[in-house]
């Protein structure tokens, strides 16, 4: 069984997983509101959908025992948004890459290695459609709309074509409430006016399929979306291993720069075991997610999913 073939055949269980880890992170959110008494943001909601997506890919991972599909699956915090600058070194000329990177890096039976990507930046609103307006806000749509050259960790990127591409969208948090009692996501293409085009449960099933998102090709660095793409795995989580084909995490990185979330190899050795797909954080969960002021660290996750056919 090839990958598209099993992702098909567990489709249903798959989109009902991730719409779970959505209503998983609203009821988590609450939980640490009640006992801080702290106001969540938009950046403690992303923490806390993140943390349930990682326990659901790493439950999600035991469909592909004896399917003859390896999988592995690594989620990252990155202290620190990755900020690029366009043009002149200016604060109006300067903004974040993202807040969420999502990878999937598959080996078929041939040993061709085949990745894509997509490049999320979130966005809170009440209402959809919702307006951008502010400096910051309008910077990152021309990014993600015009992709002019940019400089990212000292190397000069200038990703074609010049125009928008389903490896960049916006993840819409719609919270009608404003207090994340009953939030669902979407995403959406770059505009003024963000569109609901998709819920993320079949956002990113279309992704893992390569029917969404971007294609690179690892270790192909003449493509600057690849080499964008590389650059931010590489720097920022680990090393992957072209020969031997495993995706190999450092304890550290260069710069001490990113926090492990989940790493699917060790699931059943740390807390995570105590979660289940249907119920997430079963255990009490930290209180540290909210902030208290908003000077709080920003920065950018990375969930990278690494699969293997074999048979």
């Amino acid at each position: 069984m090839n990958l598209n073939e099993l992702m098909w055949s567990t489709r249903n269980l798959y989109i009902r997983g991730i719409d779970n880890a959505v209503a998983n992170a609203n009821g988590y959110i609450n939980r640490i509101r009640l006992t801080t008494r702290l106001v969540p943001r938009e950046p403690d909601y992303v923490a806390a959908l993140i943390r349930c997506l990682s326990c659901f890919y790493s439950n999600y991972l035991s469909n592909f025992n004896n399917q003859g599909i390896e999988g592995r699956f690594i989620s990252q915090f990155i202290h620190r948004s990755p900020i690029i600058e366009i043009g002149n070194n200016s604060p109006r000329t300067r903004c974040e890459l993202g807040d969420i990177l999502f990878v999937h890096i598959n080996k078929d039976i041939r040993r061709k290695k085949t990745g894509n990507a997509i490049l999320f930046q979130a966005k809170r609103s009440g209402i959809i459609p919702c307006g951008l307006s502010t400096v910051r806000e309008m910077l990152q749509l021309r990014l993600y709309r015009e992709w002019p050259g940019f400089t990212y960790n000292g190397r000069r990127i200038n990703v074609f074509p010049k125009a928008p591409h389903t490896g960049a969208k916006y993840l819409i948090i719609k919270d009608p409430h404003r207090n994340f009692t009953n939030a669902r996501c979407f995403s959406a293409m770059p505009s003024e006016d963000l569109f609901s085009s998709s819920k993320l449960s079949r956002e990113l099933f279309d992704f893992h399929i390569f029917n969404s998102g971007r294609p690179f090709i690892p270790r192909m660095l003449r493509d600057s979306w690849s080499k964008l793409i590389c650059n931010l795995i590489d720097f920022n989580v680990g090393t992957f291993n072209q020969r031997a084909g495993r995706f190999i995490r450092s304890s550290r990185s260069r710069r001490n720069n990113y926090s492990l979330i989940c790493d699917s190899n060790q699931f059943r050795e740390n807390n995570y075991s105590l979660f289940s797909i249907n119920k997430a954080f079963d255990n009490e969960p930290p209180k540290s997610i909210l902030k208290t002021n908003d000077n709080s660290e920003k920065g950018m996750y990375i969930l990278l999913l690494e699969t293997h056919e074999i048979d």
